[in-house]
């Protein structure tokens, strides 16, 4: 079922201007409610425009987006109540950080929203331990904290106020492989425990392979092709055309495949990968 959804939305900076650029060029695509969706294109794509227009930060210079079938700027009464169901997590969050406490931090969208302070509160341990934040850090200040868990503070922040829906750009870049799977973790933890639906940017397709259901591809401003992990990823020279690589694991088994190996399943991740080799290896013995 379509939740969120752009309809022939264009997006011009400058325009009118000498230094007029199209961001995105009369994009139309929509987000399945309770969905991974992963948002992929090389840099100047429009991705972060796109997912700006998904919460209202960025309003389309034309066309429309709608949640729930109804456009999100059809008033400020509307957009308002929209940024509290559509939750925005910018690349490096960790820098809006603002607060005396790592806890008055992450509890600063539920207040907003009018909440008691006792549903705060537990909204805010709730958020911390989804992010893997210890409870004991909530009492520190959030420039006390090391750069992962900045992020994990900041991340929380949006968790607290449960959000229908979560859009993340980058939200692992520049974390060790530990971090950036804790920071993946978390969000898969909140989406079960809420049902909520998640939209990712990221330039990992290792992380992209892994972690979603479905795939918008992005060149030039447009949007050039959707559909799940599989078929993406069934298109090389798509993604080539479009300026990204194929996974690691695919790589790799397109080499086994050449040398003759017969390999079959999800190639596109480390997990299909194993599974395909020790079922080859299996039906050798």
């Amino acid at each position: 079922m379509e939740l969120l959804k752009l309809e022939g939305v264009s997006c011009v900076y400058g325009k009118g201007t000498p230094f007029e650029i199209t961001a995105l060029d009369h994009v139309s695509v929509s987000f399945e409610a309770g969905k991974v969706t992963g948002v992929i294109g090389h840099t100047g794509s429009g991705k972060s425009t796109l997912v700006q227009m998904l919460n209202g930060i960025l309003k389309p210079t034309e066309g429309r987006v709608l949640l729930d079938g109804k456009d999100i700027h059809e008033s400020k009464k509307e957009l308002a109540h929209v940024r509290f169901r559509v939750g925005l997590v910018m690349q490096y969050p960790e820098y809006q950080l603002f607060d005396s406490t790592v806890e008055n931090d992450i509890a600063y969208g539920p207040r907003n929203m009018g909440l008691s302070e006792e549903e705060i509160a537990l909204r805010v341990r709730e958020a911390a331990s989804f992010v893997g934040l210890d409870e004991e850090l909530l009492t520190k200040s959030p420039f006390e904290l090391s750069g992962g868990q900045k992020r994990r503070a900041a991340i929380a922040g949006v968790f607290a106020m449960r959000p229908e829906v979560l859009v993340l750009d980058e939200p692992a870049a520049g974390l060790d492989p530990r971090g950036k799977n804790e920071i993946f973790e978390g969000l898969l933890a909140y989406r079960r425990a809420h049902g909520a639906t998640l939209i990712l940017v990221s330039h990992s397709m290792e992380d992209m392979a892994k972690y979603c259901d479905n795939i918008v591809l992005m060149k030039g401003a447009r949007v050039i092709k959707t559909g799940t992990v599989s078929e993406i990823f069934a298109e090389p020279a798509l993604l080539y055309e479009a300026g990204l690589t194929m996974p690691a694991a695919a790589k790799i088994a397109e080499r086994l495949l050449e040398k003759g190996i017969p390999l079959s399943g999800e190639l596109y991740t480390v997990e299909g990968l194993r599974d395909a080799i020790l079922q080859a290896l299996a039906q050798k013995n």
